[in-house]
């Protein structure tokens, strides 16, 4: 997703070495665009910094020796994961190597003051047992949760002194889907989650979240799928949200018979291509089912649909994307000649 032609210096070395995970110093040279003298000079003074590690030399198509150079675990993103009835603690060091090491679990959902706690804690306990530089925190709650607002970020980060981003859990979604998964190599992207009976959407271009001039962008929940549809709790009728839940979730009442799952994902993706016309639509969560079995990826008119690839780790893994981000930004760009 990032785009490494215009990237120059450390920052970019660092950038293709988090999003491939590892990968030959030749391919980090190719890549980048960077001479082979000028990417050896980033990686050593990296390898000082105890940020990126060369190991065993590797045969390259033109026969020369080449090391392959992996990201370490000396510095991370502290994730603070609000869910129903506790707070679950990652550390996210690049290269998405997720290190879970603390749950806080409470007999009701957290308030602020419980989750500010959690984190002062999982501060207290993680950094010291992993040896680790915590570079910032993200709290991370449902779309529909009220736990997760910009009071209870400012008063995690003056109690633990990181800087503390916010940002809801079908976003850090989305963002591990274009870094890391099904939607990595894409330049436009939708992405639609489904939990708790919420529906999400998600636009990245270009690898960067787009939020909209009112934080309005993806909003597609409450489109309407059908005239005359079952009654959405927003009020109207046939929204995506409530065609979506009589599909995946019968139980759900209602006089007005459920679409089909062929019906309610050709209608999600008709507004989804009409609207932003993206090369690539992940659906994930329960939206996934949505996807035939057999049809891991399926295609619409030159769109792409595939299902949500990433699992349990998805959600500290794509929160952690943007502060990381803002590191490899800041690392001094090393000059040559």
């Amino acid at each position: 997703m990032v785009g490494h032609d215009r990237l120059t210096g450390t920052s970019a070395v660092l950038r293709i070495v988090h999003a491939t995970r590892g990968l030959p110093r030749s391919d980090i040279t190719q890549r980048s665009g960077l001479s082979r003298s000028a990417v050896s000079k980033i990686i050593r003074s990296l390898a000082a910094d105890g940020l990126v590690e060369e190991t065993v030399k590797l045969p390259t198509r033109s026969g020369r020796p080449s090391g392959w150079v992996t990201p370490t675990r000396q510095v991370a993103v502290l994730v603070g994961h609000v869910g129903y009835r506790d707070v679950r603690a990652s550390l996210v060091c690049p290269g998405a190597q997720e290190i879970r090491q603390r749950s806080f679990r409470f007999s009701k959902p957290p308030d602020a003051h419980e989750i500010v706690h959690a984190f002062v804690c999982a501060v207290d306990e993680l950094a010291d047992k992993h040896d680790v530089s915590i570079i910032g925190a993200v709290l991370v709650s449902h779309p529909d949760s009220l736990n997760g607002d910009e009071r209870t970020r400012a008063a995690v980060q003056a109690s633990t002194g990181l800087d503390t981003a916010l940002m809801n859990e079908a976003h850090a979604v989305a963002l591990a889907e274009c870094t890391f998964g099904v939607a990595k190599s894409a330049s436009s992207v939708v992405h639609l989650h489904e939990s708790l009976g919420v529906v999400t959407g998600t636009v990245v271009i270009g690898g960067t979240l787009m939020s909209g001039a009112n934080s309005q962008a993806g909003r597609f929940a409450h489109f309407s799928a059908r005239a005359n549809g079952r009654l959405c709790p927003c009020g109207r009728r046939g929204c995506i949200q409530a065609e979506v839940a009589g599909v995946l979730h019968p139980s759900h009442t209602s006089s007005v018979p459920p679409m089909s799952r062929k019906s309610v994902l050709a209608a999600i993706v008709k507004l989804v291509r009409d609207s932003i016309d993206p090369e690539v639509i992940v659906l994930s969560g329960a939206l996934s089912d949505l996807v035939p079995a057999s049809e891991t990826v399926a295609h619409d008119r030159g769109t792409k649909i595939v299902r949500g690839q990433f699992l349990s780790d998805c959600v500290p893994v794509g929160a952690a994307q943007s502060m990381l981000e803002q590191f490899f930004h800041q690392r001094t760009h090393i000059e040559w000649g």
